[in-house]
């Protein structure tokens, strides 16, 4: 029994470590000439422009980071499930 509920735990281990590890698109850098496009318009005011240009670094900021945080649980949950999975491998060596 112990086995059968250790192979669960390797197989779901297995799986949110891949979810970590699967490649992810983070916005690292803001493309230049697509903001300069998209602000054009308010080329004449700064105040907007700047306002405008930090919202947009902040909405990618947020966008990162939902994306890391939910990397971080899937980690979380993966080294509970390992602890777990070398738990009951050692019961099933012991009821064995």
């Amino acid at each position: 029994m112990f086995a059968i509920l250790a192979l669960a735990a390797l197989v779901l281990t297995a799986g949110f470590a891949l979810a970590v590890l699967w490649p992810a698109q983070l916005l690292f850098a803001i493309d230049p000439e697509e903001m300069y496009a998209e602000l054009y318009d308010d080329r004449d005011d700064p105040a907007v422009y700047l306002r405008r240009a930090a919202n947009a670094l902040r909405e990618a900021h947020a966008e990162n980071l939902a994306k890391l945080d939910l990397r971080d649980l899937w980690f979380r949950i993966s080294a509970i499930l390992l602890g777990a999975q070398t738990l009951l491998w050692a019961l099933a060596l012991a009821v064995s």
